[in-house]
């Protein structure tokens, strides 16, 4: 094992599938010259500007190209500086990348990726720090990955790239300079798996990003206190692993959603609905979620006290446990 940041295992991922692949491209913005996810030194040490190609910043173009590339056969990664601008590419992903598998009855595949970071944490105000698992996981076609770990990051970006279907991959940009231990040599993550990160008989807790480390600080914490939390990371939103949620919850009676996306119509609401659905006779207390308000996230240090916080995840979990 070694230890390196979220950051370093996506250019790992990056550098190796480049390499075992010709038909893998990096492109989209600042990807030569950027900072944080947008930084590549290793890539730029070994691959021209035929494999690793800057854009202007114009989200539907660099969404629109991946589709056209990944029609014409190849498998391209596209960066966008952040999550929010997802949108300007919506036509792209939704109307085009997720339907080319239903109208082809099988026939033509998109094999693309597109990697954008969301978020709090860098305070840059409500038009750069949104997260959008809750816009786009009721689109059929589209793959929605969540990693948290380096770990993860790195075998889930793997398999992505791999995957002949449409991929969205989401950073959180609180996490991405965040050192994890990882495997040496080549791994990959099987995608549409969740990871129980820690076992425990009182509450399920389901969280990922943001919410995930504040989690796995309570549950040390709260342990102490005589309360044992499992922690369930979902992984991906599409495809969703429900059947290791809904096990864990049989097991501990209690369930916990926190997420950093507003709890509206959220993903919460996806996971807490299949479990009263398939485990309501389990349930020994009503679910509680944690997310952030509907509202926007305000510039600088007043963004950190907006979205969900470390001590409206315990209060729900002292909720869900009656006290």
């Amino acid at each position: 094992m070694k230890k390196i940041t979220l950051n370093n295992a996506l250019d790992e991922a990056y550098l190796e599938e480049m390499q075992r692949c010709e038909d893998v491209i990096l492109f989209g913005e600042d990807v030569q010259t950027g900072c944080g996810a947008t930084s590549h030194p290793i890539l730029n040490q070994n691959f021209g500007d035929d494999r690793l190609i800057p854009m202007p910043i114009t989200e539907q173009l660099i969404c629109n190209s991946a589709v056209g590339m990944a029609l014409a056969g190849m498998r391209p990664i596209a960066e966008l500086g952040f999550e929010d601008f997802l949108s300007l590419g919506f036509d792209a992903l939704v109307n085009q990348a997720a339907k080319i598998r239903f109208w082809s009855h099988g026939k033509v595949k998109c094999p693309l990726v597109v990697v954008t970071t969301g978020g709090v944490g860098a305070g840059c105000g409500c038009n750069h720090s949104q997260k959008a698992e809750g816009w786009l996981s009721n689109v059929p076609g589209l793959k929605i990955l969540c990693p948290t770990t380096a770990a993860d990051t790195k075998g889930m970006m793997k398999a992505a790239i791999r995957d002949d279907d449409p991929v969205l991959f989401l950073v959180n940009r609180s996490l991405q300079y965040v050192e994890d231990e990882i495997p040496e040599g080549e791994y990959v993550v099987e995608l549409g798996k969740a990871r129980i990160a820690r076992e425990g008989a009182d509450v399920t807790v389901v969280c990922w990003h943001r919410p995930y480390v504040y989690t796995m600080e309570l549950a040390e914490e709260l342990a102490a206190e005589g309360i044992s939390l499992e922690v369930v990371d979902p992984r991906s939103m599409c495809p969703f692993d429900k059947k290791t949620i809904i096990e864990s919850v049989k097991k501990t009676g209690r369930l916990v959603v926190a997420h950093e996306a507003p709890y509206k119509f959220g993903p919460c609401a996806e996971i807490i609905t299949s479990v009263v659905e398939e485990a309501m006779d389990s349930l020994k207390a009503a679910p509680v979620r944690a997310c952030t308000p509907m509202t926007a996230i305000p510039s600088l240090s007043p963004e950190m006290k907006t979205v969900v916080t470390k001590d409206q995840i315990k209060a729900a979990i002292l909720k869900v446990m009656g006290r």
